[in-house]
């Protein structure tokens, strides 16, 4: 009977922090993701030596308005036959939000491996407001520059 007393108590001191590991390493896992998909359209555009994309999108092969929290794509524009060619689609987690911030539909590399859509994308979840955030910062020059502790509303 001891040892379930002693159990019950180390379970409820420990169940919070290992909830805001999950939660952390959630947050850890999308940004990553994002920023690779990122990487991946930067490096295609300079080695195709054409534009590539990364748009929100739900079903993997069209752009949505603004629903990254859904998943995005990333994709050349006018490929073979002149039709999109997608070259990844990235589901996120249900569990974080996305805020695009000052990113409006898409983000675009040019052949060069810069991009005219500079801004920030922040990942949060269902906490309350705190800077437990991640934050993408898309840079002019297309460089990708992931930050923790981003403030999340």
């Amino acid at each position: 009977m001891v040892v379930i007393a002693v159990f019950a108590i180390l379970l409820t001191i420990a169940f919070p922090s290992f909830d805001t590991l999950i939660k952390n390493s959630r947050l850890a896992t999308a940004s990553s993701e994002v920023q690779t998909a990122l990487g991946l359209a930067r490096a295609e555009a300079v080695t195709r030596r054409q534009t590539v994309s990364v748009c929100p999108s739900t079903d993997g092969s069209t752009c949505n308005a603004t629903d990254w929290q859904s998943g995005l794509i990333v994709y050349t524009a006018g490929g073979t036959g002149g039709a999109n060619q997608i070259l990844k689609y990235l589901q996120l987690s249900g569990a974080v939000r996305v805020n695009p911030a000052t990113i409006t539909t898409a983000i675009n590399f040019a052949p060069a491996g810069t991009t005219g859509n500079a801004g920030n994308l922040t990942f949060c979840d269902t906490r309350p407001a705190g800077n437990y955030g991640r934050q993408l910062q898309i840079f002019p020059t297309g460089r990708v520059e992931a930050t923790r502790q981003a403030a999340c509303s």
